[in-house]
């Protein structure tokens, strides 16, 4: 992805009132599973919502029983051959 195609996703994600969302990046498709970072190519910015997890790993839940959610902008990755 380039840069003006970056900033262009990022452009459309706030004129649709996501401004404020904090950004993150999809683990998965930039780690290897090692952990370690590896290069590769933007391929998608999206909004999206991502479950609130605690220090054990399971969900949190509001008083409600509701599932806890962060509204954020996700970046994903796309290993380079």
């Amino acid at each position: 992805m380039t840069l003006s195609r970056f900033i262009k996703e990022l452009q459309k994600i706030e004129a649709e009132g996501h401004g404020r969302a904090k950004v993150t990046c999809d683990k998965p498709s930039l780690w290897d599973g090692n952990g370690a970072f590896q290069t590769c190519n933007i391929h998608s910015v999206e909004q999206g919502w991502i479950r609130q997890v605690d220090g054990d790993g399971f969900g949190i839940e509001n008083r409600d029983g509701s599932e806890r959610t962060v509204n954020c902008v996700v970046i994903y990755g796309q290993f380079k051959d």
